[in-house]
């Protein structure tokens, strides 16, 4: 696909700092894992949602998209 472009590898680690970077700190989602998912704190919350789909296990590719609405 030409408007996917290939930037890097990647780590899960990588990949949850970033997941954390974006949404640890934001109110809209503490509220979500803590007064509707009825988790602890955010972290809990999301791990319990990685190791459900195993991401530590998976291949991570970071990608550029070019045009979204061909992709």
């Amino acid at each position: 696909m030409e408007d996917l472009i290939f930037i890097k590898n990647t780590t899960w680690p990588e990949v949850f700092e970033g997941w954390q970077d974006r949404e640890a700190k934001d109110p809209g989602w503490i509220e979500c894992a803590t007064k509707i998912k009825d988790w602890s704190d955010w972290e809990s919350w999301r791990k319990y949602t990685a190791t459900q789909l195993r991401a530590d296990n998976r291949e991570w590719k970071i990608y550029k998209i070019t045009d979204a609405n061909k992709v």
